[in-house]
């Protein structure tokens, strides 16, 4: 957890994975809890599958001038990173410091000149290994098209992950009832998420 007062987030993935839900659910986690938070979403393509990422800052102690904090956050001074996509992940990188937590998705989309011919990048696991960081690492697509149907419920999984992780102070169940207020669900994907989030509590 941040030891500043601050808590600096970046969720980041590609357009369609939930990014801005994702965000959305954080800022209503805060409020609710009583917390300051600023965020702001920035696109990088108007097009499924151009990037996309958010920077979220929730101030764990009540600041009257908050709202004149700048959303830029310096390099190494990134508390947690949460990336729907491995090299989403890695774009921000620089942003990495000693107290960062990393959340990511084993799942690539391949770079626009590879997607017709033979990949010239390298792993981007391996790249977030080098870090040396603490990183949970899932097929969080995968896990969502199994357990829901749709990979388009990653963003709810790799959510479970952080609070399991207590990488954000909130509860699972806040998280849960905020995510079904701002997510139009089926009551039989409500069933699976209650389903998921003991799974994931079996497994920690």
């Amino acid at each position: 957890m941040a030891t500043s007062g601050l808590l600096n987030v970046i969720v980041a993935g590609l357009g369609g994975q939930g990014v801005l839900t994702l965000t959305k659910v954080l800022w209503r986690l805060a409020e609710q809890s009583g917390l300051q938070c600023q965020s702001s979403t920035f696109k990088g393509g108007a097009q499924k599958h151009g990037s996309i990422h958010s920077v979220v800052r929730i101030f764990l102690e009540h600041n009257p001038d908050y709202e004149r904090f700048s959303l830029q956050i310096s390099r190494g001074e990134l508390d947690l990173m949460i990336g729907l996509e491995a090299w989403e992940t890695v774009r921000y990188h620089h942003y990495f410091g000693d107290r960062t937590r990393v959340f990511t998705s084993t799942e690539t989309a391949p770079f626009i000149q590879e997607r017709h011919g033979k990949p010239l990048s390298h792993d981007p696991l391996e790249l977030i290994e080098r870090t040396g960081l603490p990183a949970v690492s899932r097929p969080y697509g995968e896990e969502a098209r199994r357990v829901f149907g749709t990979p388009k419920m990653a963003n709810y999984l790799i959510g479970l992950d952080v609070l399991r992780h207590h990488a954000l102070p909130f509860e699972v169940e806040q998280y849960i009832q905020v995510f079904t207020e701002q997510v139009r669900l089926e009551p039989a994907v409500k069933d699976r998420m209650l389903e998921a989030a003991s799974a994931v509590n079996d497994t920690y």
